[in-house]
């Protein structure tokens, strides 16, 4: 009995060995994941904390509850969740800190990839957004048939050095900030199921943000200074515009969109409280050109800005009015400075530089013998050339504005009406002030050719307003470059060129629009066209690169001069003598 009683005892100790190296082995996962998460927590990998956290709270912790040590350890949960959502608040206060700092090196890079897309040119962040760009400036001159002609200058882009630079302009301006953090946070507090109150936070704290953004420096003495001001506007709305489109339920577009509204108020507000008195005609344009790749750079971000076109065409009235009373004060200057005698021309040099600069039909003064007189005084000349450089003044502030060409048109005309009805006022005041009899006589005569040439002013309106001659350009230099001649050609097609063939169609279907026109403005377009076709080609078999021309290449090229010829003989354009056109291709031959 002694003996069974020793086995019972030993079966019940093995029994209870057994259960009891049974339980402890089904705790060790837990134990070893809470010792995971506790080397989670001590590399700050919270996110991957809190899904050890969640796997114990849900999985392994329910089903040893019966144990004190377990129920110690389920204590201690929530503290850590604590801790990780703290830490996570702290994460995401610090991403704020960051692109706080950050927010304009992302903006002036958003916006320097605006200005080469649409071909500013300098550095906007160092404030020379003025109208030297890198596109050519354009200036208006007369041509040797005192046609109208658009003159390009040169490039004022700088070459750029092989610097480190190159590496930073390679990136976005998305590139430029790290958003794990925003999406870390985002992940925690989902776990967390305090998703809606880290959302709330995060408009509010971005609200914040957003209002001390757009607050102006109290100190804003140069253009650099807006353009450091709305670069970090962009770089805020950069970084909103990303997050809206990554987290969709943090950043929502209403949220969003109710800060650009805000913004928008507030920079316009400032725009016209800092530039709403600006005397300076160079400012005011250079201004625009800021605001005008303030507002391209915000709309290839899909936000609203159509009320920064208002506030340029507001600022355009302004700019016109300065620009108006400094042609103004140049007439004055002209009416007292002129001699009020005939002008005089010693030589055909004197005399071609004079009939360019102002319409004139010279053929009455082409017979006579030098020194050639001029029935006008010097003073219509110069008053001639200021108008039209008054008008080229004003395009330059409505360029980009989103206005239609109707608009353009009915501007600048309503523009030059201005102004040559302050010069009138001008010519009664001083005509008021005069003695002298051969001064009034002389004043009335240049008045006469001055009114006469007004028609003239109103086809230069047209042409700078449409813009025609300049587009047709530009189309027929891409289609002759796309089209280039084998010079070692052994035989030639028998036909055009298919290039010039294109080229032929492309202005038969252009001039055929043109009946809606004045025939003068058609015959202006046409003729120079074909002047410029004519001179391209011409530069195209003259180009130092061309050393030799074989017989067939020359053969293809009189073929294609020939179909330009063909071209010229339909008339495109009525009003012309019979070969006028055709006359402009004979120097090829």
């Amino acid at each position: 009995a002694k003996k069974n009683q020793e086995i019972l005892k030993y079966r019940k100790l093995i029994k209870n060995a057994t259960t009891a190296m049974y339980q402890v082995s089904s705790c060790l996962p837990m134990l070893e994941n809470y010792a995971k998460l506790y080397e989670l927590m001590s590399e700050k990998k919270y996110y991957q904390a809190l899904k050890v956290l969640e796997e114990l709270d849900h999985t392994h912790l329910a089903l040893s509850e019966k144990y004190r040590f377990t129920q110690t350890l389920a204590n201690s949960m929530g503290p850590i969740r604590q801790q990780i959502k703290q830490e996570a608040y702290s994460e995401f206060k610090d991403f704020l800190e960051h692109i706080k700092k950050v927010a304009g090196r992302v903006g002036r890079h958003a916006s320097r990839d605006i200005a080469r897309q649409h071909s500013f040119g300098g550095e906007p962040e160092k404030g020379k957004l003025d109208h030297k760009t890198d596109r050519p400036e354009v200036e208006i001159a007369i041509s040797s048939d005192g046609s109208i002609i658009r003159k390009q200058e040169k490039h004022s882009i700088k070459s750029k050095s092989p610097t480190k630079g190159w590496d930073a302009e390679a990136l976005s301006a998305q590139d430029l900030i790290d958003y794990t953090p925003i999406h870390r946070c985002c992940q925690i507090f989902t776990v967390l199921g305090n998703k809606e109150e880290f959302e709330q936070y995060f408009r509010l704290q971005r609200k914040e943000q957003c209002q001390v953004v757009i607050e102006p420096p109290t100190k804003m003495s140069s253009l650099k200074s807006y353009v450091d001001y709305l670069n970090e506007i962009i770089g805020f709305f950069v970084v909103e515009d990303h997050i809206s489109m990554t987290e969709t339920s943090l950043a929502a577009n209403s949220h969003k969109n109710q800060l650009w509204d805000e913004a928008l108020k507030k920079v316009i507000n400032t725009m016209n409280t800092r530039f709403g008195g600006c005397p300076d005609v160079e400012m005011m344009l250079r201004i625009k050109k800021v605001i005008l790749l303030f507002a391209l750079t915000m709309k290839s971000y899909s936000f609203v800005i159509s009320p920064l076109y208002l506030l340029l065409q507001n600022f355009r009235d302004q700019y016109n009015e300065i620009l108006m009373s400094e042609y103004c004060a140049q007439f004055e200057k002209e009416l007292v400075s002129d001699n009020y005698t005939s002008l005089i021309a010693e030589n055909e040099k004197e005399f071609n530089n004079i009939v360019k600069l102002f319409p004139l039909n010279k053929r009455s003064l082409e017979n006579s013998s030098y020194p050639r007189y001029f029935p006008f005084s010097n003073l219509v000349v110069n008053v001639y050339t200021q108008a039209k450089s008054y008008l080229v003044g004003c395009m330059r502030f409505m360029e980009h504005l989103q206005l239609t060409q109707s608009e353009i048109d009915d501007t600048v005309r309503r523009y030059a009406n201005v102004l040559l009805s302050r010069w009138s006022g001008s010519i009664k005041d001083f005509a008021a002030r005069q003695k002298s009899l051969a001064t009034l006589i002389q004043l009335t005569i240049n008045i006469s050719y001055l009114e006469k040439a007004c028609k003239s002013l109103g086809t230069y309106v047209t042409a700078l307003t449409t813009g025609a001659e300049e587009c047709i350009r530009d189309k027929i230099d891409e289609i002759l470059e796309l089209g280039r001649y084998d010079w070692e050609l052994p035989a030639s097609s028998g036909q055009a060129s298919d290039h010039i063939t294109d080229l032929i169609k492309f202005l038969s279907t252009t001039f055929s629009t043109f009946a809606v026109l004045p025939q003068s403005l058609s015959r202006h377009v046409c003729m120079q066209t074909c002047k410029h076709l004519s001179d391209r080609l011409s530069d195209t078999v003259l180009q130092p690169d061309v050393q030799a021309v074989s017989p067939g290449a020359l053969e293809q090229f009189s073929l294609d001069v020939m179909q330009c010829e063909m071209f010229t003989m339909q008339a495109p354009v009525e009003g012309f003598e019979k070969n006028a056109l055709a006359m402009t291709f004979v120097h090829l031959r």
